[in-house]
This record gives C-alpha cells, sequence and structure tokens, in this order.
C-alpha cells in the first residue's frame, strides 16, 4: 500500500512508515533454509499430474503463471500453459517441494500437508495440525509469521472447513474500483486467506499485516444465513455456491470493506478521480445467473485482467450427452457457456434442478438463522422538551447484526385520533469493528446517513432536526455492552448536546 499524497494522507504517513519498517523486517525473518533432509536427486513427477488444471481442489491449484499440485507432501509445479504458453514439464518447488516454517526444525521430518490455495503471487499450505505455511511465488519465499513482524505468530486455520482460499489482489488486477466507480490503484499488492466454517455460515479472513486469527469476518449472502457449500477467491473477489446451485459473488477484503488506518475513506458517495478517499459503503454481494446444466460444488474463479470486472467463474459440470468439464463466464456476463475437458465429474451434483434425481435439500441446508435483531431503544440526549415529540413516540433499531451492516435507526409516533404513526428510517452504517478474542464484534466507527432527499414527516420533524441537525451524515461510536445492549454516542453537527441511542 501507498501513503496518500495530499495533506489528509501526511497524517497517516508514520503509521504506513512503521507498517512499511516492520515488513522489511517480516520479510528479512520469514525466509529458511531448505529442508536439510532432503538429498540426492528428485524423485519423477507422480503419474496422476494433470496436463493442466481447470478447477481448483485442496489438491490441485493455479494462478495466472503456475499451476500446483500436492501429492505425498511434495509441492509440484509447472507453468500455467494457457496463459504463459510454457509447455514445461512438473518439478519440485524449490528447492526440495517441501513446505517451510520458522516453527519446524529444519533437519526434521518435512510437514504432513492436507491442502493447498493459491492465486496471484500467493500459495498457502495447510498441514495436518492446521499450521499455515505461506509463499511469494517471485521469491520462493516462506512467510514466518503472520502480523507486523518481528512480533507475528503462526496461524492456524480450524477443522472442520468447507473451504480455505488464497488470494492476491496484485499487479495483474491493477486496481480496484469503490462503489462510485473511483479506481484506487494496488502497490504493494493485498494479500487474504479467507476461511469458510464447517457449517457453510460463516466467512472469516486472515492477513499477513493483521493478527494471526479467521475473527475478522465478512458478511454471507442474505444477510449472513446463507449456508455455503464451497467457496473461491481471486484478487479479494469471492465466490460462494449452496446445495441448491445458487452462487453469490462480492469483493471484500480489509481495505476494500473500509478498515485499513492508513488509507482514506468517505462516506460522501461521487465521483472524486484516482486514488482519492474510497468511497463507502463497500460493494454487496452480487447474486450469479443459474448454470443450465448439472453442476458440483467444485468451483473457481480467477482473474483475467485490470478491474474489478476483470474475473472468470468456472463451476464442474456435465452437459447433455454427459461429458465433464465445467461452466464458464465472466463475472458480469448474463449467460454461461460449457467447456469439456474430459475429465471425470467429482460429483456428487447439486440441486439445481438440472438433474431430476437430486433430492432437494432441506430448508436447514440452505439458510442458517435469522442474525438480525430488532431492538427498542431510549433517547437520553439530547433532551426533548416537552411537546417537541408525539407521546407515543417510538425508538428504534432494526435488523442490526454486528457483521452485517447497515441496520436502521428507526422514529416512529404521532398517530393521534386512531390514525397510523408517521415513522422515519436513519441507515446506520459501520467499518473498522472491534472484536474480542471470541471475535465477536464489542464496538465499531459508524455512520447515520441521513436521507435528504426527503424531509421527515412533521410529527417527526423537529425531533430529526434535534437529533440530526442538518448534516447528511452524523458520525457515531457503536458501542455493544456484555449485557446484549447496543448503545450510539456522538456529535449531532449543528447540535451543542451529545446524540445517545441505548437499544435493548
Amino acid at each position: 500500500m501507498a501513503p496518500r499524497s495530499d495533506g489528509r494522507g501526511a497524517a497517516r504517513w508514520g503509521l504506513w512508515a512503521a507498517c512499511a519498517l516492520a515488513a522489511a523486517c517480516h520479510c528479512a525473518h520469514a525466509r529458511n533454509a531448505p529442508y536439510a533432509g532432503a538429498v540426492g536427486p528428485a524423485p519423477a513427477p507422480p503419474a496422476d499430474l494433470p496436463a493442466r488444471v481447470y478447477l481448483k481442489t485442496p489438491a490441485e491449484t493455479f494462478t495466472h503463471e503456475w499451476y500446483v499440485a500436492l501429492r505425498a507432501g511434495r509441492l509440484w509445479i509447472r507453468p500455467n500453459v494457457e496463459t504463459t504458453g510454457r509447455d514445461e514439464p512438473w518439478r519440485l518447488l524449490a528447492p526440495d517441494g517441501f513446505a517451510r516454517h520458522g516453527k519446524r526444525a529444519l533437519d526434521g521430518p518435512p510437514p504432513a500437508l492436507r491442502e493447498i490455495s493459491a492465486d496471484g503471487d500467493n500459495l498457502a499450505a495447510v498441514g495436518e495440525d492446521g499450521l499455515v505455511y505461506y509463499m511469494k511465488f517471485s521469491d520462493n519465499g516462506w512467510i514466518d509469521r503472520w502480523g507486523l513482524g518481528p512480533f507475528g505468530d503462526p496461524l492456524y486455520a480450524a477443522f472442520p472447513h468447507r473451504g480455505l482460499a488464497m488470494s492476491h489482489r496484485g499487479p495483474l488486477a491493477a486496481y480496484y474500483e469503490d462503489i462510485d466507480g473511483n479506481r484506487h490503484p494496488i502497490s504493494a499488492g493485498v494479500t487474504t486467506l479467507y476461511a469458510l466454517s464447517g457449517d457453510g455460515l460463516t466467512i472469516g479472513y486472515a492477513d499477513p499485516w493483521l493478527p494471526a486469527h479467521f475473527a475478522r469476518r465478512i458478511c454471507g449472502p442474505r444477510r449472513d444465513r446463507f449456508v455455503a457449500a464451497a467457496l473461491s477467491a481471486s484478487a479479494s473477489t469471492l465466490f460462494v455456491i449452496d446445495r441448491a446451485g445458487d452462487a453469490f459473488t462480492r469483493l471484500a477484503d480489509y481495505d476494500t470493506l473500509g478498515e485499513n488506518p492508513v488509507l482514506g475513506y468517505t462516506w460522501e458517495r461521487g465521483v472524486r478521480g484516482w486514488d482519492e478517499d474510497r468511497s463507502l459503503p463497500p460493494e454487496d454481494w452480487a447474486p450469479q445467473p443459474p448454470v443450465p446444466g448439472k453442476v458440483t460444488a467444485r468451483i473457481t474463479i480467477l482473474t483475467t485482467g485490470a478491474g474489478n470486472a476483470a474475473r472468470e467463474l468456472r463451476v464442474e459440470g456435465a452437459d447433455a450427452a454427459g461429458m465433464g468439464g465445467y461452466w464458464t463466464k465472466p463475472l458480469r456476463a448474463a449467460a454461461w457457456r460449457f467447456v469439456s475437458t474430459g475429465a471425470a465429474v467429482t460429483g456428487p451434483f447439486l440441486a439445481n434442478g438440472a438433474d431430476a434425481t437430486v433430492p432437494a435439500p432441506r430448508p436447514d441446508e440452505l439458510l442458517g438463522p435469522v442474525r438480525d435483531r430488532d431492538l427498542a431503544g431510549t433517547l437520553q440526549r439530547p433532551r426533548v422538551p416537552d411537546g417537541s415529540a408525539p407521546s407515543d413516540l417510538r425508538v428504534e433499531l432494526r435488523r442490526f447484526a454486528p457483521d452485517c451492516p447497515p441496520a436502521f435507526v428507526r422514529l416512529s409516533g404521532g398517530g393521534g385520533a386512531g390514525g397510523a404513526p408517521a415513522s422515519y428510517e436513519v441507515p446506520l452504517y459501520w467499518r473498522a469493528p472491534e472484536r474480542d478474542e471470541a471475535g465477536r464484534v464489542t464496538a465499531a466507527d459508524g455512520v447515520l446517513l441521513v436521507p435528504t432527499r426527503a424531509a421527515p414527516p412533521l410529527p417527526l420533524a423537529g425531533l430529526a432536526k434535534r437529533m440530526f441537525g442538518d448534516a447528511p451524515r452524523v458520525p457515531v461510536k457503536i458501542t455493544l455492552a456484555p449485557d446484549g445492549a447496543v448503545v450510539l454516542t456522538g456529535d449531532a453537527p449543528g447540535l451543542w448536546r451529545r446524540l445517545r441511542l441505548v437499544f435493548h
């Protein structure tokens, strides 16, 4: 990442410089010597290594430059002939095909690996104990710690999980576009390792610059109720599918979600130009059109060029004649096409209606519990003079889920004489959540995005004026108390009273 060159960026220069220095230390201590026990000539490539890798699995994966395969604990690579044009034989990943890590004695046995994932310049290999080994193809350097070195820790993936997906938003992607289409360059690149939980309901992520855990979470489709059967990722774009064949995609990482303290963000929407503050909120999940044929949960997303849309989706399946291959389309295209590879389908097929023999999933296999809560609130500040608010006033926080902004602050009242009460809703967004050791959100930086196109209904106009002033954006601090209460505090611009709302 690079510091901004304007005045606002200068305030972040010190933090950026500290991160850069720490990264240099991190890289310096992260390289390990070859496995000392690897002597003698290299073995012949296993006979079952494929000529091409079309779909990513825990044992076979690819990047724009390399195919990678895991066989008997060793890592084999060959150039990606589809993109490089280099048709070379498989060889051991230099120097000996073994993953390396500072927690392992180099004169001891090599680690037992159970899965791999790769994207861009990155390769992750996961040991039987869940320890993540991570390297860069560009320098064959294995990372020893996650977090700002030299104080990081080893990263462990939990078992069981339904998927691990390495992502590198690097030079091939060139830039990303925020929700308003503003382009932001990629300098140092963004590495993210995503993890889909064993029940398919939680997507966590880790980043080499951050503490070594997957407690940071990304709200899943359908307000975090979507039960994903599989996960794939490339250049920070996630691809998930469920047992009914419904699929969604979303670009989301530490930077694009608004959590990086080095970068500039704004809730003021609009087109600003190259490398200005990043517009929030981040993009949401986008549903993908149904695949018109038999498919499995073996999915892959890959980067094809610059910008958010330069991604290709692939889903393993079969055509009408039963030939194995994959269905594919560009990220934002409306139609899928089938590519036959002649490979046997690993199965099983999903219940997307293309195979009448596949039973429909149970409802709980497609949708998890409702995460949203509707909470009753109390307006503690500003004080509301008698007669300036409806006598039947209600203040509520609706659709609140700590991992899934937005929620809505709702005012209602003024029904009088049997009439329906008036209502007024203000969206509440937040970013940079603070979490406890269990990953639960305890606080966040929020903003009330006061509607500007429609005035509050008359019975609530005076109250809304006192609460929000004339500003379209009211910053608030969101605190989640141990007893479950949600507290919003902040300064309503133009008001001398502090804003404080408490919801139970």
